[in-house]
């Protein structure tokens, strides 16, 4: 009896976890911001805004543009369509993620004292240029890259 019981918990975890899994809405998304290879305004918004729970999952990209716009993640008056530059990546990494910053940036609070902190703090790599646009691959990784430092230095 305790081995029936037990293959149908088994059963039922696995049901739920595949229900769960084919509900994901973000996944279409993900793969168009995957192939991307200039990350646009809207797509990154929407990345760093799901990543750290600000936006729900029925937000969309251009919703998502919109509300990092309103929250001073970003340029004033970017179109949510528009490739980005690491410099404007850094700035919605760093505001999205609350980082601590230097005198710099407290005293020019632009992408390219934000992209100096994320160089000092070495989430991104020495080599990187602040106008070179971000893929959608990259944008991911320095994402993962700032959350693991923030997790270690709260």
């Amino acid at each position: 009896m305790r081995f029936v019981m037990e293959v149908v918990l088994w059963t039922l975890v696995g049901i739920g976890s595949v229900a769960g899994q084919a509900a994901v809405p973000d996944d279409a998304v993900i793969d168009k911001l995957l192939s991307q290879s200039a990350i646009t305004w809207d797509n990154a918004a929407w990345l760093v805004g799901r990543s750290v729970g600000t936006f729900d999952e029925t937000t969309t990209p251009a919703q998502a543009a919109q509300k990092a716009s309103e929250a001073g993640w970003g340029p004033k008056g970017l179109a949510p369509t528009k490739a980005i530059d690491l410099a404007t990546y850094s700035q919605l990494v760093v505001r999205a993620l609350n980082m601590p910053t230097g005198l710099l940036y407290k005293v020019f609070p632009d992408g390219r004292y934000a992209f100096r902190e994320l160089i000092f703090r070495r989430v991104l790599t020495g080599s990187a240029r602040p106008d070179a646009l971000v893929s959608g691959e990259r944008a991911m990784y320095f994402l993962q890259s700032a959350q693991t430092w923030k997790g270690s230095h709260p």
